[in-house]
């Protein structure tokens, strides 16, 4: 009978590191990464990377092309024909050289006035600065000649004596009178200051009119402008948005609060239910790590690449509206990218947590931004701290070019620093609740 076999020597330890967290996080960042750069994908990519950049700079007005369309004078042009339209009613007579010397005068008081009241510094400059650098003349000098008497003669005067009685009088003391300098009036809002340069514009017209336009040919002209000239001053007391507006508007209300949260909940809902329906989550499964673990490790490498994607994607919507003529976008930049950063976690954490209580992950999103943030993020209590969006406001109100377009309260800024982190891990928690308590099947999750 032969011997039973030696035991095998034991196999060597292997010089590879024992699975962890970190390492699990490695491989799952470079499959997610690896996965968006595919041939297939890499049009999309290119097409979704430059839609919006190209959507701004047909959208966004240059100042140029925006003081155009809101002119406050009006069209210089228009009026002048109304005056000759006139004038040929009246049957009064003008010479071809006054009237293109008055359509001169009208272009260039026109223009001066406009430049002043969409300088691009109004509202930053103090508003007496402006003032006197808009409406003061330089008066000329005056020429004082001294005036030299010359000796007359004297002629002989009689003297009477005259009785003088004196009479005794109450001395009163005579106080200095002041007389009281004119107050100079500095205009209170910008309005006041448009309106004053509206009428600084129209006193120099009619001087400088009266210079080649005789008594007769000079009354129709202020009887014939006078209703344009109400209308200037009407549209000058009007509040003006700010001529970089559309930027603003397309940069927030559009991508950062609805292309950003739409995005990280697209991407990040379907992170386990994906897996599922592959297949390859049984596999993920098996891996010695928690449940939670996995979900946290595929968050972050999603939340990764979202962070990578974006920070792009506004990198060319600034450099539209540099080529825009946009101004202080250096000082919103870093405001922007820093809540953005924050705003990702957010909204990734929102979605994944969504993917885990239902398949319709985007449904739910657009419930829950419709009710939370729509709705109680708006009202003017304490309850609006619910929504997130109403946190990333307060820290974009830091920027003044946006507080003085949105109106939003600067006040704040740590606690909302707080609520986003903590909306992060409240909705991290839950989702890792619900996958390590639910249970996904490749062929329900097929089905579904």
């Amino acid at each position: 009978m032969s011997a039973p076999p030696s035991p095998s020597p034991a196999a060597p330890a292997s010089g590879h590191a024992e699975p962890s967290f970190w390492l699990a996080l490695r491989g799952v960042c470079l499959l997610a990464w690896k996965a968006q750069w595919t041939w297939k994908r890499l049009p999309w990519r290119l097409v979704s990377a430059f839609a919006l950049p190209l959507l701004a700079y047909l959208v966004v007005p240059s100042q140029k092309q925006w003081q155009e369309r809101h002119t406050i004078m009006g069209d210089p042009k228009a009026i002048v024909i109304s005056y000759f339209a006139r004038l040929d009613r009246e049957k009064i007579p003008i010479e071809e050289e006054r009237r293109a010397k008055l359509l001169s005068l009208f272009q260039e008081e026109y223009s001066r006035a406009e430049s002043q009241m969409f300088n691009s510094q109004l509202a930053a400059q103090p508003l007496a600065a402006l003032r006197e650098e808009n409406l003061t003349e330089v008066a000329p000098p005056i020429d004082l000649q001294p005036v030299i008497f010359q000796p007359q003669e004297i002629l002989p005067v009689e003297i009477v004596p005259i009785e003088i009685q004196l009479v005794q009088t109450q001395s009163v003391a005579i106080q200095p009178m002041t007389i009281p300098q004119a107050e100079i009036r500095v205009p209170a809002t910008v309005e006041e200051l448009r309106v004053e340069l509206v009428n600084a514009c129209i006193n120099r017209i009619q001087s400088r009119a009266r210079e080649f336009l005789s008594e007769a040919q000079h009354k129709p002209l202020r009887l014939a402008s006078k209703r344009a000239w109400d209308r200037a001053r009407q549209r000058a007391q009007e509040k003006m948005g700010n001529w970089a507006e559309p930027f603003y508007r397309l940069l927030i209300d559009f991508y950062f609060f609805i292309v950003v949260p739409l995005e990280c909940v697209r991407q990040c809902g379907g992170l386990i239910r994906e897996e599922a329906q592959a297949g390859t989550l049984s596999f993920l499964a098996t891996r010695p790590l928690s449940r939670a673990k996995l979900l946290a490790a595929k968050y972050l490498a999603q939340t990764g690449w979202l962070q990578a994607s974006l920070l792009a994607q506004t990198l060319l919507l600034f450099m539209v509206g540099g080529l825009r003529g946009v101004p202080a976008l250096g000082a919103l930049l870093p405001l922007l990218l820093g809540a953005q950063v924050l705003a990702v976690f957010a909204w990734s954490a929102l979605g994944i947590f969504l993917g885990q209580a239902t398949n319709r992950y985007m449904a739910m999103a657009l419930v829950y931004g419709t009710v939370v943030e729509l709705g109680i993020g708006r009202i003017p209590t304490n309850i609006n701290a619910l929504s997130m969006m109403r946190h990333l406001k307060t820290l974009l109100a830091n920027n003044p070019d946006l507080q003085a377009l949105y109106e939003w309260p600067a006040t704040g800024v740590p606690f909302s620093l707080f609520a986003l982190v903590a909306g992060v891990g409240l909705f991290l928690g839950l989702a890792a609740a619900l996958y390590s308590w639910l249970e996904y099947h490749h062929v329900s999750e097929m089905q579904k």
